[in-house]
């Protein structure tokens, strides 16, 4: 970061801190989204009290001036403060803990940004993420609750959808292997999902693909057939970054020095980082 941008956020933060004394948020919390901002890979690994993020959401609806506050940098930390916790447990957990407050407060965080369109942009992207982070540590309902969050906000996203499709596959496929009745009925949703992706998005061909996983599955092959036939040649999953059931929401959640970094459709880092994603 250069002097000239650095001294234009540190003044911004201290007029917010300013503002902080009399009402919205404390100059601590302030302070630890400054250093977010910056990079300081401690703060995410700090220990804070247990009710601090009820606190800082109350202190931030009390502030003036929202359209100035970084909304998705505080988002974030709180975010990465989930990840940080969650993946300093040795086994993957099978059963999601309830509640999920540092996630819930982030988007606690986002729902103040006063702008619509500039909620919209992190928020899809966000709640993609989110789904991915809770399914690779097992807890698929947290997981689908995101996704479900993002299709009531947003109903016609084709990655939300694709991504709601790819979870009901795979709890699905699973189910059927123990016979489970309910194994039909997940794969018959996750086909609507992906019928619905490819209605909003037809060049979406990843959803063609596993379209076709999911008819030849429920014993129609013709029609896999022609759902394969029309996704050739099929789309490669970018390398270390798909999941344990084969979708790409990886995509959309890098890996950047062991926290996650949520990355906007077209490829941009949604906290202000602009590398491209890897290369397929």
């Amino acid at each position: 970061m250069s002097r000239r941008p650095a001294a234009r956020l540190t003044a911004a933060f201290l007029g917010l801190a300013a503002a902080a004394q009399a009402q919205g948020p404390s100059p601590a919390f302030l302070d630890a989204v400054e250093r977010y901002c910056r990079g300081d890979p401690d703060v995410v690994r700090e220990t804070w009290p247990r009710e601090r993020p009820r606190r800082d959401i109350a202190d931030l609806k009390r502030l003036n001036h929202l359209e100035t506050f970084p909304f998705e940098a505080a988002a974030m930390l709180y975010t990465d403060r989930d990840v940080e916790e969650r993946n300093s447990a040795s086994d993957r957990e099978e059963v999601p803990p309830q509640p999920a407050p540092l996630l819930d407060a982030a988007r606690q965080v986002l729902d103040l940004i006063p702008d619509p369109e500039r909620r919209r942009r992190f928020e899809g992207p966000w709640l993609l993420a989110m789904a991915l982070h809770l399914q690779q540590r097992g807890q698929w309902p947290l997981a689908m609750r995101h996704l479900d969050l993002g299709l009531t906000h947003y109903p016609e996203d084709p990655r939300l959808l694709l991504a709601r499709g790819s979870l009901l596959e795979a709890q699905g496929a699973r189910d059927l292997q123990v016979a489970s009745p309910a194994g039909r009925d997940q794969l018959q949703q996750a086909e609507g999902c992906y019928r619905r992706a490819l209605a909003a998005d037809p060049d979406l061909l990843e959803a063609r693909l596993r379209l076709g996983h999911v008819l030849h599955r429920l014993g129609r092959p013709e029609r896999a057939v022609r759902s394969w036939s029309a996704s050739s040649p099929p789309p490669r999953p970018t390398p270390g970054s798909g999941t344990s059931d084969g979708s790409s929401w990886g995509r959309f959640a890098r890996p950047r020095d062991g926290r996650l970094e949520v990355v906007d459709h077209d490829g941009r880092g949604a906290v202000g980082r602009d590398e491209a994603p890897p290369a397929d």
